[in-house]
């Protein structure tokens, strides 16, 4: 019999986002297992600066109202593929007062000093960084599904979604950034 694998499978984000710089909000909870909570926005009435967004495996840093926003919290790493490679930073919050955006993690994007904050990059499932003020908080980085098997077995007998194949280490090593299927 055959086997089938799917990358279009839909899960919920695990991280959650920095708090709110005006009113120095509480950041969001992560969900258990799958990410951390958002640190803690802050405000002295004259400064005011949002959380660090969580990361895979660590909280976002609270903000301090006087001198930065709080960055994001730390991704993970794999070497699923061969190579290590970082995924799931925190974004950076954002700040509003002109004292110093929050810096991203592994793959996470940065916060906005009263500018749009940066998307998270590509294929790493990195937070957006948070937005100034009037502007718009960063997407979310888009994420990416690795299938990996021993190469004492033969190659998959078809894929779709054109994921990339590597054979290196022992593994055969199949990626999509997108939808796609495999059958081994």
């Amino acid at each position: 019999s055959s086997d089938v694998c799917s990358s279009d499978l839909d899960f919920d984000g695990g991280s959650g986002g920095g708090g709110g710089a005006v009113t120095g909000q509480t950041g969001g909870t992560g969900t258990g297992g799958q990410g951390s909570n958002g640190g803690n926005g802050a405000t002295d009435g004259s400064a005011n600066n949002g959380g660090g967004g969580g990361g895979a495996s660590a909280v976002g840093s609270n903000a301090n109202a006087s001198t930065t926003a709080g960055n994001g919290g730390a991704g993970s790493t794999t070497s699923i593929t061969g190579a290590s490679l970082f995924y799931a930073g925190g974004g950076g919050g954002d700040s509003y007062s002109d004292t110093g955006a929050g810096t991203a993690s592994a793959g996470g994007g940065a916060g906005g000093l009263n500018v749009d904050g940066v998307a998270g990059n590509a294929n790493t499932g990195g937070g957006g960084g948070g937005a100034g003020s009037l502007a718009n908080g960063g997407n979310g980085g888009s994420g990416s599904v690795t299938v990996r098997f021993a190469n004492t077995f033969l190659v998959a007998t078809s894929t779709t979604g054109s994921p990339t194949y590597a054979n290196t280490g022992g593994f055969h090593t199949y990626t999509w950034t997108g939808s796609g299927s495999i059958t081994i």
